[in-house]
């Protein structure tokens, strides 16, 4: 796990990098509750839950080197519970 220290990240997501495809789901939200977004491994384990309105850091901190204009126009264009491979690089 030094590398996971050095490069900032915690073990898990170093593993995530590494081994797993991962698969994202937007949530449609209700009333005062917001959109959300799901990152699941390829086991459809949770990796990570959060509001769709800010999904920069999040996603950045899986090693998504996308522009930040990319991120918000594919996190826009994800169709509310359907399950699809991430395919931002």
């Amino acid at each position: 796990w030094k590398e996971a220290r050095v490069s900032g990240c915690s073990g898990a997501k170093l593993v995530c990098h590494f081994l797993y495809i991962m698969f994202i789901i937007k949530i449609k939200g209700k009333a005062k509750i917001p959109d959300f977004i799901q990152l699941r491994d390829d086991n459809m384990i949770l990796l990570e839950y959060f509001s769709a309105a800010r999904p920069l850091n999040k996603l950045k901190s899986y090693g998504i080197k996308s522009s930040d204009e990319d991120i918000l126009k594919y996190v826009n264009e994800l169709e509310y519970g359907k399950l699809q491979k991430l395919s931002l690089k």
